[in-house]
Parts: structure tokens; C-alpha cells; sequence
């Protein structure tokens, strides 16, 4: 069943504007902010760690959305498309979303396993999260979340409303199982840690391995930073998640879209924009590495 008038909703001048410019922005920031945490990386040899190669990914998801789905997301609603665009661009939409979302969760599934290796065995990390592990496990996120999105091409109305919701429901609630699990744990390690750490200055006594102790310290604030950033997911995609359950409910075929759909969409977006100014403002690192590179460039073009 292939119904254009149930891609178009009607809205006022003043609506449309505030959603565009909503849109553009978070669009803008997400390209941008995404860019250039990927070529920071790229260029600084010294954030070439196996957290960060999975902080890309994300990182690629991320600007994926601000690429493709903001935009879709805006063309939706242009009153001068042509209706018989509107299914195309909605199946294109809806995959682009899918993907990216699913991508987006593994990714994150990916990064707590990560945080978790890194404190619990600090020693054993570099000879567990191998480049060989860390490249396979990033082409299975990504191949996996494309396959399970590709049938949505080809579905239309119930049968599309029902593949949206068991995909989504399945890709997330087993991988929050498994973040919650991997936060869990860490904080468990991290206070055990912390109380170790203050009986031992109590003692006065010198800590051993003033490295390892600063690594700890680093590893906890990185940990820290993710469950931010997971957590920022998760509030930001709630509304579009609970309003799809709803909509399941009241299905009927060649309705009209609800227009909050459009809206949550919107807000789902905003974690794709904001995920690089986190984890930016968390990590001297990249903060570091961002003014050396700028720095170079200010030098070059006044050379």
C-alpha cells in the first residue's frame, strides 16, 4: 500500500519556520561538531586509542543524522515537494533513522565494553581489545544495524509500524541491558578503588604505581563522560519511542502522520549535535589536541 497524503501534514508559516530552524541548526552542529571530532582524531596521533576508534563510529553515526535524516526530516513538511515524492523520501527517512539509531545503541553497547575492559582489567586491556577485535566489532555494528533496517524499504503500513517497533524494541532493550550491566559493575570497581585509595593515604604509605592511579583517574572520568552521553540518548529519543508505541495502538491505514512524530524526530536529533560539545568539554585531550590543530592552521594561513 503506497499512500503519499499520509506523508503531508499541514502547518502554519510560524510552525514550519521554528521547526526548519530547529532542524538546520541541530543539523549544522551535528555535521560540524561530528567533522571535527573524527578529524581531530585523524590528525593527532596520540587519540588513536581503541576508545576513541569507537567514539568515531558513534561519532559517524552521528553525523549521518546531521547529513541525511535533519534534512529529510525538514523536506517532509515543505509544502512545495511533490506528493508523489513523499513516500520515497519517508522510506529513505525511516531507514536513514533505523540505521543510525541502531548503530547509534550498538555503539554505545561498544563503548561501556570498552570502559568496562579499561578498569576492571586495566593490565590485560591492550592484549583483549586487540585492532583486529576493535575493526570487527565496528563492521559487525554497522552491517548488522544496515540489515536489520533494509527490510523497511520494502514494508508499507502495519506491517511497517510492526518491523519499526519489534527492531527498535529488540536493538534497545538488550543493549541497555548490557550498558546498565557494564556502568554497573564500574561503579562497583570504582569505589572499591576509591576506598583502597584512601586507606592507603590514611596509612601513609606511598601508592606504588602513581601511573596506574592516574589511569584509573582517567578511566573513571572517560567512563563518566559515556554514561553522560548514553544517558542524553536515551531522554532525547524517549518521546519518539513512546509516541511510536502509542501510535501502534491507534494504527489505521493512509492515516495521516501525527505531526508530533516530527517534532520527537527533531528532539531525537539533538543527541547527534550535542555528543561531540560533550565529550569535548570532558576530555583535556581533545580539547588540547583541537587548539594545536587550529593553532596550525592559524600559522599556515598567515604563512
Amino acid at each position: 500500500m503506497n499512500c503519499s497524503s499520509s506523508y503531508r501534514i499541514q502547518t502554519d508559516l510560524a510552525t514550519r519556520f521554528i521547526y526548519v530552524l530547529i532542524n538546520v541548526f541541530t543539523a549544522l552542529l551535528a555535521i560540524v561538531g561530528n567533522f571535527f571530532l573524527l578529524f581531530v582524531v585523524f590528525k593527532s596521533y596520540r587519540l588513536r586509542t581503541t576508545s576513541n576508534y569507537f567514539l568515531c563510529s558513534l561519532a559517524v553515526a552521528d553525523f549521518l543524522v546531521g547529513l541525511i535524516a535533519s534534512p529529510l526530516n525538514i523536506l517532509r513538511i515543505e509544502p512545495s515537494i511533490p506528493a508523489s515524492y513523499l513516500p520515497a523520501i519517508g522510506k529513505i527517512f525511516d531507514f536513514c533513522v533505523l540505521q543510525t539509531l541502531m548503530a547509534t545503541t550498538f555503539n554505545l553497547v561498544l563503548v561501556s565494553i570498552d570502559r568496562y575492559i579499561a578498569i576492571k582489567w586495566s593490565l590485560q586491556y591492550l592484549t583483549i581489545l586487540t585492532t583486529k577485535f576493535v575493526s570487527v566489532a565496528i563492521g559487525i555494528t554497522w552491517t548488522s544495524s544496515s540489515l536489520l533496517a533494509f527490510p523497511g524499504l520494502f514494508i508499507y503500513g502495519e506491517g511497517l509500524m510492526i518491523h519499526w517497533l519489534v527492531t527498535v524494541l529488540v536493538t534497545l532493550i538488550f543493549p541497555l541491558g548490557i550498558i546498565c550491566f557494564c556502568y554497573v559493575e564500574i561503579l562497583k570497581i570504582t569505589k572499591a578503588q576509591q576506598k583502597t585509595h584512601a586507606v592507603v593515604l590514611q596509612s601513609g604509605e606511598q601508592i606504588c604505581n602513581e601511573s596506574e592511579a592516574r589511569n584509573n583517574i582517567k578511566n573513571r572520568k572517560a567512563s563518566l563522560t559515556f554514561a553522560i552521553i548514553t544517558v542524553v540518548f536515551l531522554v532525547s529519543f524517549a518521546p519518539n519511542l513512546i509516541c511510536n508505541v502509542f501510535y501502534a495502538f491507534t494504527f489505521q491505514p493512509c492515516s495521516k502522520i501525527p505531526e508530533y512524530f516530527y517534532w520527537t524526530n527533531t528532539i531525537m536529533f539533538i543527541s547527534s549535535s550535542l555528543n561531540p560539545l560533550l565529550y569535548g568539554a570532558r576530555s583535556r585531550d581533545f580539547r588540547l589536541a583541537f587548539k594545536r590543530i587550529t593553532s596550525n592552521f592559524r600559522v599556515g594561513s598567515h604563512g
